[in-house]
């Protein structure tokens, strides 16, 4: 049962140290410059959208006031 749960747990930590391929690793030593930031902070916008309700006012900051298009948010979409 011992060398079971040493296979187990060997086979779990090999998964989760491969990762994915489309997985992008951080880089925590240079994040790049700002305007890279902000292109990236843009593709993953974690604030609410106004199109499918009501207009939400003051919940994103001055610099992301105004979203994405629907249009532009699917271009941004990488297809295979």
């Amino acid at each position: 049962m011992r060398a079971f749960k040493m296979v187990a747990f060997g086979a779990f930590l090999a998964v989760a140290l491969a990762g994915c391929k489309t997985t992008a690793k951080p880089n925590w030593f240079n994040p790049g410059t700002a305007p890279e930031q902000k292109a990236r902070a843009i593709v993953h916008d974690p604030y609410p959208e106004n199109e499918p309700g009501p207009r939400i006012e003051g919940i994103r900051p001055r610099e992301y006031e105004r979203p994405l298009s629907e249009v532009d948010r699917a271009r941004l979409i990488q297809r295979n």
